[in-house]
């Protein structure tokens, strides 16, 4: 390590793609697309009021090459340009700079680097003897202690007759936040803050660059006094020597133009030849468009900067120093599996190498799945469905091994090879009390990761959930009782300590009255104090109860209103509280609750009129009526009078393992009938509303060998079978087998109808639409030219594409009620497709922001949850509906208008955005909305329905005025979210600051 200024690279790295290795210096001639933010960042550090720089930009943005390869080459031509240098702590051999990771103590980093460059004569001989002598004691166990020492360093290092500028890198700053403190280490959070603010205050020729994710930005900011300045600061505004910059995301064509870099035939000044001369190979043409497209739809909203070096190494590896050709093509990268069958591809080589390294037998399919699914707690998704990077102790990770068959010693062995730089599919971090932990190696890898851990976690957990509920729910009763019995416990010890002050509350009266008696002349003084004392309260009274009730009715009512989450039930208790404090007396005269009570009515315009959990539920055609299986019995929900029919048992010779397919059917001389599907016994149940239901004389047909799950639906007077033929643990094709009613119980069985859906050879990435009305189906293929929408009946040969003109992925597709048009949708886009291809119409969905995204469910040939239908006479005139981030977003096209949001925001649905299964359906007149998920195959239900007429609803909640009746209806819709409307000891230690205050809905349930 010495104190280097940075020289120009001559030479083209060896390899043309780093892989999931960061650019260093020596790799700057292949580091581009990032020409605007080296010029900025430059002139911000030239500016006399920087001292210190957050660099933060969000996974795999690439900043630690952004400084290594792009900003320190820049900062050479310094002398030319401005006159004057920056110098930085440089590794002697390789001349890369130096950057201090934070770790969970930053500042004893920095100390340790300083003092290690001093104690090896690197520094410069007029001050490196100082800066030793500064820092020879060891680091006081109080980061604080050590600033002083540091401030005096950087000094020595920036004054005179040194006349360049120094420049420190902090890299991967947001471990301070994730990674715990050592034991015995006191204020290590405090004094890297207090020591970057002192940078800031004090003038001397220095420059601090911290690096971090932008999803820690807002925490690092919330621990500064001062506030950073950035591009929107008004110029009029004082800086305070804190600056910030977000490093973006590169676009699509910037990403196609990088993978160009090494094939490119045009000389470069510096290097004096063209890197193809180099490396010797090109792509065919629009094959780094058509890797770029695909990298950005497997990255979601993550920078693919390290998927796209992984997909390239591998493809450069393959063809042309494996195959030894010189271009590599379009079919080529399709044979090899496109983005994902490259990081895949990856993931699994990585894997084998490392079983062979540590002398395991070669690794099966098999294998590879149980340590994807080890792996898997390295990684997650956040609430809005991005993958990100966990942190596993490696103890965890061992124990998660061994409870998969594998030893403990070839675990760590396997997990030591996979941090090793060739490979990376883990990072060592510490963990807690100086234990090891790992990370995953970059997020990049996560996607594939889950994608395979999911479909071997589906398997293997499919045989255990009957098992694990019954297990959850004796463990649950058992907790429910412990519980209880502590409450009496509780309860009886309270009652005996009041009964004991209420004891003594009664001898200390006596003693009063009996000191009374002798204390007469002093009567006046009594009276005295006493008023004294009453005045006093009276004041205490309001500073302490009526001052806090008003702050906290202002927090929980700005919180209802501003909360991005989907969810109502913790929205709904909140403000029940609040209205309840406030109008209870004397509370009622000094707090006014009018504000709160109008936005617990907003926050009930937007939640469901009716949910819950259930083991099966559907509704019927004209969305009326709701039909749910409960502890094995049937209730069908009148949902225009909210009222309950009376229990139907299941026929005994019909029940199954797995709950059944259920639903109502109408019939001309019957009247409505329930009907349950047993898909695993192959029978059916049948009969009228509130009565038991029989079995009649039908079997069902067997499905073929390579159908994993048949799937039941009743819709529209029949019952209709679904059969996913799987292959290579895909879904390979469909079949629908239709059941049409003939009269009271009879039925009659028909052939199934295979659907023209060929995912291989129609790139169809999801499994196609149904209609509830018709017989429908619909679904998106990728052509070589673009997008294009297929349709068609069951059973019939498909009607001639439909091609979309300038669209770029296809996310979701459905038929609208009535089969009047087929809807499809992008990110920002969508598309409505009359039933005869005589119309299309198109809306951007750029203004709804946020609403407009749409989540999709973790296995990934299931359509996302998305709705249409028709919406007043005019064909022109549609609502639409789909899962967002923020709930149910409900969205009108009227005419040529804009597309309007009902309600300005998602409707809340209180459910989790990762699921596996769901769906969302109108009814015919879109004035009720029916939304069904499922977090795995075989789990219960989640049912929310909402009533989307808002006038009417919301003219209703305006009649309800009286403060009780309107905790009453908040507290029984919030306890359709998770079954409870109780607020648990969490939430009541943040909201009242006491885990035993009173709950807002007792004694409204």
């Amino acid at each position: 390590m010495s104190v280097l200024k940075a020289e120009a690279t001559s030479k083209w790295p060896i390899e043309p793609y780093k892989g999931l290795n960061y650019f260093t210096f020596a790799d700057t001639p292949l580091f581009g697309q990032r020409d605007d933010e080296i010029e900025e960042v430059t002139a911000l550090l030239t500016h006399v009021d920087v001292r210190v720089l957050l660099l933060h930009g969000c996974t795999g943005a690439g900043k630690s090459s952004f400084i290594r390869a792009g900003l320190i080459p820049r900062l050479q031509r310094m002398l030319t340009d401005y006159g004057r240098n920056f110098f930085h702590l440089s590794n002697a051999q390789s001349n890369d700079p130096i950057l201090i990771r934070a770790t969970s103590d930053p500042v004893a980093r920095i100390y340790e680097t300083l003092s290690s460059a001093a104690n090896e004569g690197l520094l410069p001989e007029n001050i490196s003897a100082a800066v030793g002598a500064e820092l020879s004691n060891p680091i006081a166990t109080d980061r604080m202690d050590a600033i002083p020492s540091i401030i005096r360093v950087l000094k020595l290092l920036t004054q005179p007759p040194q006349r360049d500028l120094f420049i420190l890198f902090i890299d991967q700053a947001e471990e301070l936040l994730t990674l715990p403190s050592e034991p015995g280490i006191s204020n290590t959070r405090e004094a890297f803050f207090e020591l970057l603010e002192q940078i800031c205050f004090r003038r001397m020729d220095l420059r601090v660059i911290v690096a971090l994710r932008t999803e820690y930005y807002g925490r690092l900011c919330s621990y500064l006094t001062i506030r950073p300045t950035n591009k929107l600061t008004p110029p009029a505004d004082a800086w305070a020597g804190l600056m910030d910059y977000l490093l973006r995301v590169l676009r699509e064509e910037e990403i196609a133009a990088a993978i160009r870099t090494p094939t490119s035939a045009i000389a470069d000044r510096a290097q004096g030849s063209p890197p193809h001369s180099i490396y010797g190979f090109a792509y065919e043409d629009a094959l780094p468009e058509m890797i770029a497209r695909d990298l950005a739809l497997h990255s979601g909203e993550a920078s693919s900067l390290p998927a796209m070096q992984i997909v390239c190494k591998q493809l450069y590896e393959r063809i042309v120093l494996r195959e030894k050709r010189s271009t590599i093509l379009v079919d080529d990268y399709i044979r090899f599996g496109r983005a994902d069958g490259a990081l895949d591809a990856y993931l699994v080589r990585s894997l084998r190498e490392a079983a062979t390294t540590v002398g395991l037998v070669p690794l099966t399919d098999r294998d590879v799945d149980i340590w994807a699914m080890v792996l898997s707690h390295v990684v997650g998704r956040t609430d809005g469905g991005t993958v990100q990077t966990l942190i596993a102790d490696e103890k965890d990770l061992v124990s998660a091994a061994t409870r998969r068959g594998i030893k403990e010693t070839d675990a760590l062995a396997m997990f030591h090879q996979m941090v090793q730089s060739s490979r990376r599919l883990l990072r060592l971090v510490g963990g807690e009390h100086g234990s090891v932990a790992f990370s995953l190696g970059h997020d990049s890898l996560g996607p594939s990761l889950l994608r395979r851990s999911t479909e071997a976690r589906v398997r293997s957990e499919a045989e255990a959930q009957i098992i694990q509920e019954r297990q959850e729910r004796t463990l649950a009763d058992a907790k429910s009782q412990a519980l209880l019995a502590k409450e009496r416990e509780e309860r009886v010890v309270a009652e005996t300590q009041a009964q004991l002050r209420l004891n003594k509350e009664r001898e200390r009266a006596s003693q009063a009255i009996r000191e009374e008696r002798h204390k007469r002349h002093i009567a006046l003084a009594v009276c005295s104090i006493f008023a004294l004392v009453l005045l006093a309260s009276c004041l205490l009274f309001v500073s302490t109860v009526i001052s806090p009730l008003r702050e906290r009715t202002k927090i929980i009512t700005s919180y209802a209103r501003l909360e991005q989450t989907s969810d109502f039930r913790l929205r709904l208790i909140l403000l029940a509280s609040a209205i309840r404090n406030g109008s209870e007396w004397p509370n009622s005269w000094f707090v006014d609750v009018e504000p709160t009570k109008e936005a617990l009515r907003k926050v009930l315009l937007r939640s469901p009129a009716f949910g819950g959990t259930f083991e099966a539920a559907s509704w019927n055609s004209d969305g009326t009526k709701f039909v749910s299986l409960r502890r094995g019995k049937l209730v069908v929900r009148d949902l225009t009078r909210n009222e309950d029919s009376s229990p139907s048992e299941l026929a005994a010779t019909a029940q199954g393992n797995v709950p059944p397919s259920i639903g109502l059917i109408s019939s001309d001389d019957s009247g409505d009938q329930l009907v349950a599907a047993h898909v695993d016994t192959g029978t059916l149940s049948i009969g009228r509303v509130g009565s038991k239901l029989v079995s009649p004389d039908y079997q069902l047909p067997p499905p073929p060998k390579d159908v994993f799950v048949p799937r039941a639906e009743i819709l529209g007077g029949r019952i209709r079978f679904i059969l996913m033929h799987f292959a290579q643990n895909a879904i390979s094709g469909v079949d629908v087998v239709q059941l049409p009613a003939e009269g009271g119980m009879t039925w009659k069985n028909t052939e199934a109808e295979p659907l023209e859906w060929r995912p291989r050879e129609q790139q169809a990435f999801r499994q196609p639409a149904l209609a509830e009305d018709c017989n429908l189906y619909a679904f998106v293929g990728r052509l070589a030219d673009g997008y294009s929408l297929y349709f068609g009946q069951f059973g019939s040969a498909l009607d001639a594409p439909f091609k979309f003109d300038h669209v770029p992925a296809v996310s979701a597709v459905t038929i609208a009620r009535h089969c009047k048009a087929v809807v499809a949708r992008d990110e920002s886009t969508v598309h409505v497709i009359s039933a005869d291809r005589a119309k299309n119409t198109s809306r951007s969905l750029a203004a709804l922001g946020e609403a407009a995204v749409i989540t999709v469910p973790s296995a990934q040939q299931v359509q996302p949850m998305f709705a249409a239908t028709p919406k007043g006479k005019q064909s022109t005139d549609w609502r639409l509906g789909w899962s967002s981030p923020g709930g149910l977003s409900v969205v009108d096209l009227d005419g040529d208008e804009n597309p309007k949001l009902l309600a300005s925001s998602p409707l809340l649905t209180g459910l989790d955005q990762n699921y596996v299964l769901g769906s969302l359906s109108f009814s015919p007149d879109g004035t009720r909305a029916l939304m069904m998920q499922q977090a795995t195959f075989n789990a219960l239900v989640q049912v929310r329905q909402f009533d989307l007429d808002l006038d009417a609803r919301q003219a209703a909640l305006s009649k309800i005025t009286a403060p009780l009746n309107l905790i009453h209806e908040a507290c029984r819709v919030a306890k359709l979210q998770d079954g409870t409307n109780q607020m648990r000891s969490a939430e009541r230690i943040t909201w009242f600051g006491d885990p035993n205050a009173p709950q807002p809905c007792d004694g409204a349930n």
